[in-house]
């Protein structure tokens, strides 16, 4: 297929930008265990989890002046840049108990709150294949709680010897909901506030 007069005109073109980087992630831990006497041990660990330069999704394909499309022929022209950071930090507790007949007993418990400025959901937010960045002149416009990570985490296991030789080997799982966030490419429903001609995306009123 050609493009021009004579031949089909795509809908959307993906780019790359200039200059881009791999994404990256940094992890700092810090922590504390401790024994209570032979049975008992506890420990606590806080954690940051920091992502850097990592892929966003947007339409450069709109005049920053006069926010109409530069090439009218394209629907839209997508390119990948490193606008996009993640922020994660997290309390992570151990409990583990272990008696004299060999029954055991652990609960892990997390507690995280996640930042990024990603549209798009994905592992540790480093890139966005699928929607473009709301804003594509303001990234800031789409931060807020991760939709990935989250809240509360809750896991409990344990060893349990019963007769017969037979061992019972509980497992408890308890993860709070992933939060998300509500769109809408009307123009004409409610909205929370003005949503520019040139955005990808609308929030509703209420959220």
């Amino acid at each position: 297929n050609t493009v021009g007069p004579n031949g089909p005109v795509p809908p959307a073109v993906v780019n790359l930008d200039q200059n881009t980087k791999n994404p990256g992630t940094m992890q700092v831990t810090m922590g504390t265990v401790h024994q209570f006497r032979d049975a008992f041990s506890a420990s606590a660990d806080f954690a940051l989890t920091k992502g850097f330069n990592e892929y966003i999704l947007r339409n450069v394909n709109i005049n920053p002046v006069t926010f109409q499309p530069i090439y009218p022929n394209f629907g839209s022209i997508s390119s990948y840049g490193n606008g996009g950071f993640f922020r994660q930090y997290s309390l992570q507790t151990q409990v583990h108990y272990h008696n004299h007949r060999g029954d055991s007993l652990s609960t892990a418990y997390t507690l995280s709150y996640a930042y990024d400025n990603d549209a798009s959901p994905s592992f540790l937010a480093l890139y966005s294949s699928t929607i473009s960045g709301t804003d594509p002149f303001d990234f800031s416009v789409d931060y807020g709680p991760a939709e990935t990570v989250p809240r509360h985490d809750l896991t409990a296991s344990g060893a349990i010897k019963a007769p017969w030789g037979i061992q019972l080997s509980p497992i408890v799982s308890l993860v709070s909901a992933l939060r998300y966030t509500a769109t809408t490419t009307s123009r004409t429903a409610p909205l929370a506030g003005p949503c520019p001609v040139y955005y990808s995306q609308c929030y509703p009123a209420g959220y």
